[in-house]
């Protein structure tokens, strides 16, 4: 991979039509599903509360179901764009 990359750079970094398909696609169809709910509820719950947790029942219970890696970057992007929003993620 690592030589491809070297001898072609501008094929992988480069191309402006695979760009523009991709712009396209995440300002007209922004894919969340119900099953990557979770990722951003725990990431705003521990934005807001401090607690790495999910919301059951009114209350926030803590969670240890998915390591925090990817929560803990969106709880960031959160704080600097606002909750919720996955444009800017």
């Amino acid at each position: 991979m690592l030589s491809l990359l070297r001898r072609h750079p501008g094929s992988f970094w480069n191309n402006p039509g695979r760009l523009s398909v991709a712009d396209f696609l995440l300002v007209h169809f922004p894919a969340v599903t119900d099953d990557s709910a979770f990722t951003p509820i725990s990431a705003t719950n521990w934005l807001q509360h401090g607690i790495y947790g999910i919301t059951q029942l009114g209350k926030i219970v803590p969670t240890d179901e998915r390591l925090p890696g990817y929560p803990g970057f969106l709880a960031v992007i959160f704080a600097l764009f606002g909750p919720m929003n996955f444009r800017a993620v």
